[in-house]
């Protein structure tokens, strides 16, 4: 058994029998794995970690890259995209302010094909939206962008959900931006992404993150479609972190300000999670992980109430 390169199916080992949820494994008296923990907080790097004691996820595929040309990879993923705008129904373009989506976005405008509805999270969290950038980026190409407002403190609040779904504790709370955009979607739909370029450029998967929002969005039934899970045109990508094809194919299509603007990693800011920190259930599971808890840490409330909601869930089922 192993898992796709880009880790989207579901997959635990535990003493010989599969799974695909943690949840499915049944109640058991399974300990928490502190290394395990450790790696899904982002605190050490292992592909195969799990947050309980004896259960590990499966190896993924071996992905060898074979850079195109760049004519021939720009080709391959103008032909992903149009496949995509063809062939999905209901579908709904998610944009921020980066790179990534706004190049899936250019490609389908090039394509000649009718443009999603496409839509954009705006919190009012400073330093975080990009939806200015969003609606920008639509006035170039002659598009709309339906701006999806919620409050900033809904990110917390849906922390726990999120966690539950995506079956993993967070670092940051930025992945659950998927969840609430997938809640205005609606069931049924389909969101077009730029998730996996990344991944793809770096020659390295984003376990991290790809897997997690996709889940989130299926808790909610929309499913998550991008160019970039193709397999050969990740295959083919060539490694070069800056995405320098496609700042180029942006540029081209009259995007410069996305074409020169460096990459940024989007963090939420500081938000106060002790709504969702329970204090006493925190010190039981630090008692039973050994690791220390230090509130004093940015992020530390995010880590371990997303932990605790999500051992809650697995002792439930």
């Amino acid at each position: 058994m192993s898992r796709a390169w880009h880790g989207l199916d579901r997959a635990f080992l535990a003493d010989g029998a599969e799974a695909t949820s943690l949840r499915a494994l049944g109640r058991n008296e399974r300990t928490l794995d502190p290394s395990g923990v450790r790696a899904a907080w982002g605190e050490h790097d292992d592909d195969e970690a799990c947050i309980l004691m004896g259960v590990r996820r499966p190896a993924r595929v071996r992905l060898v890259h074979d850079p195109l040309a760049s004519e021939a990879w720009i080709e391959r993923f103008e032909h992903e995209v149009a496949r995509l705008a063809r062939s999905v129904a209901c579908p709904v373009l998610a944009l921020g302010g980066g790179l990534d989506a706004a190049s899936v976005l250019a490609a389908w405008h090039a394509s000649g094909i009718a443009m999603p509805t496409i839509v954009t999270l705006r919190t009012d969290l400073p330093s975080y939206d990009e939806h200015d950038i969003a609606c920008a980026t639509c006035r170039v190409l002659g598009a709309r962008c339906e701006v999806v407002r919620v409050r900033g403190n809904a990110l917390v609040e849906r922390a726990p959900d999120a966690c539950v779904a995506a079956e993993t504790p967070f670092y940051d709370l930025h992945p659950v931006h998927r969840l609430l955009l997938a809640d205005a979607c609606g069931a049924g739909t389909t969101l077009i992404t730029g998730d996996g370029a990344d991944a793809a450029f770096a020659h390295r998967a984003d376990l991290d993150y790809v897997p997690h929002v996709v889940s989130l969005a299926r808790a909610v039934g929309v499913e998550v479609a991008s160019p970039f899970f193709d397999e050969a045109l990740t295959r083919g990508a060539p490694a070069d972190r800056e995405k320098s094809l496609l700042r180029r194919y942006v540029r081209a299509r009259g995007l410069d300000s996305l074409a020169d603007a460096p990459k940024r990693p989007r963090i939420v800011p500081a938000l106060d999670a002790r709504a969702i920190f329970d204090p006493v259930r925190v010190a039981s599971l630090a008692a039973r992980t050994g690791l220390r808890v230090d509130v004093s840490r940015p992020g530390a409330h995010v880590k371990w109430a997303t932990l605790d909601h999500l051992v809650r869930a697995l002792e439930a089922a």
